[in-house]
């Protein structure tokens, strides 16, 4: 018994360790690419839909990603995002592997009023080497729309950046406080 209770007192510890590997597991996991990583496409634009959050929780849910039916999930991770699907362009990868890019650095309106009169010319930056996205398309990095800069590549990896490090931070302050108040818990039972 004594040695249960003596290893007892090194499993809340452990648990906050092994959590901080594995924040930094996800940081190194989904962290967004270095800006030389890049690769620059430049295209026309074929046609454009605007994915609100109910539209892709939907769409999660025909993928059967559980995890996107979950309210906070949904609050914390989905963002609405504007999908574009290209004509051939110049990408500089051979037979045109990804036909469509997402951005999120446009809201519903701001979509409609640069794509409503197609074609437009765009320019952006993608991971060739990324996930794509359940709608199949990449996510784009920074955003030209006929030589006009929307959101500049470096504004768009900072905002991945720090999106990525503030829901990192949420989620280690809700591991040690999940932590701590088993700690309590079990020193108010010791005490009784």
């Amino acid at each position: 018994m004594y040695r249960w209770r003596k290893l007892k007192r090194w499993v809340n510890p452990a648990i906050l360790v092994v959590a901080a590997a594995m924040l930094v597991g996800l940081y190194v996991g989904m962290k967004p690419p270095s800006e030389d990583r890049l690769l620059e496409v430049r295209a026309r634009v074929d046609s454009y839909s605007f994915e609100s959050v109910k539209e892709q929780q939907d769409d999660a849910a025909r993928h059967n990603i559980r995890s996107a039916r979950d309210p906070i999930y949904t609050r914390v991770v989905i963002h609405p995002t504007t999908i574009l699907s290209l004509e051939e362009g110049q990408t500089g990868l051979p037979n045109h592997q990804f036909p469509q890019v997402s951005t999120d650095a446009l809201d519903e309106e701001q979509a409609h009023k640069l794509f409503g009169v197609l074609p437009v010319e765009i320019r952006v930056f993608v991971d060739p080497e990324q996930r794509r996205r359940t709608s199949g398309a990449l996510h784009a990095y920074g955003l030209q729309v006929d030589g006009r800069e929307i959101e500049s590549v470096q504004s768009a990896l900072d905002r991945s950046r720090r999106w990525l490090r503030d829901r990192l931070a949420l989620l280690g302050i809700t591991i040690a406080l999940g932590v701590w108040q088993k700690h309590r818990y079990e020193t108010r039972q010791r005490s009784d």
